[in-house]
């Protein structure tokens, strides 16, 4: 059976990284054909394959056009009305697959109507929800308004009628399309996003399926010597640094500026995913090592597997690709509940779970973790759930079964 996945890339963001890492272990697991078809190759895989030279300038202008509607609004890079996209039902890797992933391929890569095209073709094809476009009028996160649920009949992005009436007339394009054509399912991979597609007024109820991302399970793992530095080293993915506001940088802050000096002298605090400079670091007013942007899998894994704690304070996420990294590792997890910490947590069992913005929750749960005179057994336990729930074998056979359906 051949498989491909389409996506914007198979490297920049979580979405590429997750689509990729689907591709490799259905390959290496499902005993299927996969490959990827991409606007932006980052890696030197066969298996993925890059639009034409020419294709990647269209999508570019594509985009530019596409953002015409949203520059200078509040909702500029959150929202995709995607009315301009190539048209790839014709490319030969499309024409010989049996069935068809489509990740996140915005930014001028695919239009709706180019999405329609594949849909077409009559193959099973699988909309992987990464973010919330596929089941809204085009926003990519909803930051809590709930009209996915009803229509999107007034969208808060946009101020004029005229405005609010395109947003709907999205919403009911890809609504018709999803009833009228069965080939069409939705994979999400968190509970909390399976069930906003229950909830949701657009997708057909008897094709979603929740799975969650797939890592290598037999890659990220912990550290067989034990953490021998008195310290507890605690770490924090700042991608985007202090100007995503998503992934919580004020949180963290206020974690190290509450925290008491002599507990301070027990913690060691470590950071990821974003180049600071030394005069940003000097701000923080507590000793902080940066690892910086981290490039290659491998570096990642001694950054994770170097740590004993990992803060995840994003206020908003479809899945949260580093927190199931970190727990893989065999790292405790602080984390909010947003995409699938829900999942992969149980509060004080292998973790600590807490609701979205408790920032006092935060400083506690540190301060809990500081107080335990041993924390292997808990981070024994964190693989060890990691091993029972979400072993990359066992996921991949999910997604085996899913091609089964005709």
């Amino acid at each position: 059976m051949r498989v491909l996945h389409v996506s914007v890339s198979d490297g920049l963001g979580g979405a590429a990284i997750a689509a990729k890492r689907l591709s490799e272990l259905m390959n290496k697991y499902g005993g299927v054909n996969s490959n990827m078809l991409v606007l932006i190759k980052n890696t030197n895989s066969e298996e993925v394959k890059p639009v034409t030279k020419l294709q990647f300038t269209c999508a570019r202008v594509n985009n530019k056009i596409n953002n015409t509607l949203t520059k200078k609004k509040k909702c500029y890079g959150l929202f995709s009305f995607a009315y301009l996209g190539l048209d790839l039902s014709k490319h030969e890797l499309v024409k010989k697959a049996d069935v068809i992933y489509i990740h996140w391929v915005n930014n001028g890569m695919m239009s709706w109507k180019g999405i329609e095209k594949i849909i077409l073709l009559q193959k099973p094809v699988f909309l992987f929800n990464h973010d919330m476009w596929y089941f809204t009028g085009g926003c990519h996160q909803s930051n809590g308004c709930e009209q996915f649920k009803f229509g999107c009949p007034s969208c808060v992005f946009f101020e004029t009628i005229q405005m609010k009436n395109i947003v709907r007339e999205r919403f009911l394009k890809k609504k018709n399309t999803y009833e009228n054509h069965i080939n069409v399912h939705h994979i999400f991979p968190s509970t909390i996003f399976y069930t906003m597609g229950l909830e949701s007024n657009i997708l057909n109820k008897k094709n979603i399926h929740y799975i969650p991302n797939i890592l290598d399970t037999s890659k990220f793992i912990p550290i067989k010597e034990e953490n021998k530095n008195k310290k507890i080293k605690v770490l924090y993915g700042a991608m985007g640094g202090k100007t995503n506001l998503y992934k919580g940088w004020s949180h963290f802050r206020y974690l190290l500026n509450t925290m008491e000096q002599e507990v301070l002298e027990n913690v060691e605090f470590l950071l990821f995913g974003y180049d600071f400079d030394q005069e940003e670091l000097n701000e923080l007013k507590v000793n902080v090592k940066s690892y910086g942007m981290v490039n290659s899998e491998e570096k990642m894994i001694e950054v994770y597997q170097n740590a004993d704690v990992f803060i995840f304070p994003s206020l908003q996420e479809s899945f949260g690709q580093t927190l199931f990294e970190a727990m893989s590792c065999g790292v405790i997890p602080v984390a909010y509940d947003v995409g699938a910490a829900r999942d992969l947590i149980i509060h004080k069992f292998n973790g600590y779970l807490l609701s979205v913005g408790d920032k006092k929750g935060l400083v506690k749960s540190v301060y809990d973790l500081i107080k335990k005179d041993n924390l292997s057994q808990m981070k024994k336990r964190v693989r060890s759930h990691i091993e029972k729930n979400f072993l990359s074998e066992s996921l991949v056979q999910k997604h085996v079964q899913l091609l089964k359906i005709k």
